[in-house]
């Protein structure tokens, strides 16, 4: 179990910092990056919802 909070934890630390280093560049737009990201998320969730039933 302690395993797998390190790994999510790394994840989470991973992706914050890409996040920062992509918006440092002014010519990025923030929503469409943004948008992008939720949408992938929620892509997986769904798909896990419905492989579950």
């Amino acid at each position: 179990v302690r395993s797998f909070y390190a790994g999510e934890s790394g994840k989470l630390i991973l992706t914050a910092m890409l996040f920062a280093l992509i918006f440092q560049d002014p010519k990025i737009d923030v929503v469409a990056v943004l948008t992008t990201y939720i949408a992938a998320l929620t892509v997986f969730w769904f798909a896990l919802l419905i492989r579950k039933y």
